[in-house]
């Protein structure tokens, strides 16, 4: 016979606390201590308890607050060395827009971090279970060709980007092949002829080349623009730049790396006057043109797409990945003679 599962009254009963206590503890609402929700939460977990999202949100919608469906908490769970190290560029943004659209339809989002002491991926997954958590935004990872053994089977799933190779989940991201011929296109479109791109590996390798080969793709089907082959730089790669600007003397250089256009500067460089220059992602509070994202729209598209499996019951890896991509907006800020 199968075990029967433990019920907030049953943990109520054993702790000697009221069963509104347990409520208030495993949903994370209420006004109590965090000493007494953790040793709720705690217990729950070695226990095996499971929230029902069903009973949970028919709850809600008798107190008249809320419509049916799924209501709860949504995890931004990230596997970066530090606990705070996922807070760099777009990722707050993405943590926000999801925030913000979760607060405004009564959904809270919790941060967990795998890389807790003693964490592993079965724990996680008991953690959730426990706080009635089966909605999981996935920070992108640390470094690109990311490999997990993660067993996410019981959870619905939305990733950010590229940089987690296996498992494969549905993922939300900004559009790099795309916005790289809109970027070039728009460089045309103010009269730039020679457009040369100078890109980081690592950059590339997170956005499994999409920029590098929205590049060749717009440079095969100009054939009124020069063609210039596309520079691959690294650490103390610094001297092949010079030689190649004066090999091929772009009139437009594009740049994955922001550290790039200090080193231009610092090189005599004068831009824009001797060339334009945008980076792939814009940098508009130094003025640098490039391609600009609403990061903010990109985290609330994944959470909306992430509570849509679950609301279809689709958990775990999908057998078909879908892939959202979200197009960038052209600025040429003041690095691009117009």
């Amino acid at each position: 016979m199968p075990e029967t599962p433990i019920t907030q009254r049953d943990i109520a009963k054993a702790l000697g606390l009221s069963q509104a206590a347990i409520s208030l503890a495993l949903s994370g609402r209420g006004k109590i201590s965090d000493e007494l929700r953790q040793r709720i939460r705690s217990y729950a977990e070695k226990h095996g308890y499971r929230m029902d999202p069903a009973l949970s949100a028919l709850a809600a919608y008798r107190r008249g607050k809320r419509q049916p469906g799924f209501q709860g908490t949504v995890a931004w769970v990230t596997n970066f060395d530090t606990r705070d190290g996922w807070k760099i560029d777009a990722f707050v943004d993405y943590h926000a827009g999801a925030e913000s659209f979760l607060a405004a339809h009564g959904y809270g989002l919790e941060t967990l971090w795998l890389g807790e002491p003693g964490m592993t991926a079965a724990r996680m997954s008991g953690i959730l279970r426990a706080r009635g958590i089966e909605c999981l935004l996935l920070c992108p990872q640390q470094h690109a060709g990311m490999v997990t053994d993660w067993d996410f089977s019981d959870f619905s799933v939305v990733t950010f980007g590229f940089t987690l190779e296996k498992p494969r989940f549905h993922m939300v991201t900004a559009q790099g092949f795309t916005s790289m011929r809109i970027l070039c296109d728009s460089l045309r479109d103010l009269g730039h002829r020679s457009i040369g791109f100078a890109y980081g590996q690592e950059i590339e390798q997170r956005s499994q080349g999409s920029w590098l080969g929205g590049y060749l793709v717009s440079q095969s089907l100009d054939r009124s623009a020069r063609s210039i082959p596309p520079l691959r730089i690294a650490s103390g790669d610094d001297a092949k730049i010079p030689r190649w600007l004066d090999r091929h003397k772009p009139d437009a250089v594009i740049c994955t790396e922001p550290a790039g256009f200090d080193y231009l500067r610092k090189s005599g460089c004068r831009i824009p006057q001797d060339f334009s220059f945008c980076l792939t992602v814009a940098d508009p509070a130094r003025g640098i043109g490039g391609m600009t994202f609403d990061n903010r729209r990109i985290g609330e598209i994944a959470v909306r797409k992430v509570i849509g499996l679950h609301h279809a019951r689709e958990r775990g890896t999908p057998p078909i990945h879908e892939f959202t991509a979200i197009e960038g907006v052209f600025d040429p800020g003041k690095t691009v003679t117009l």
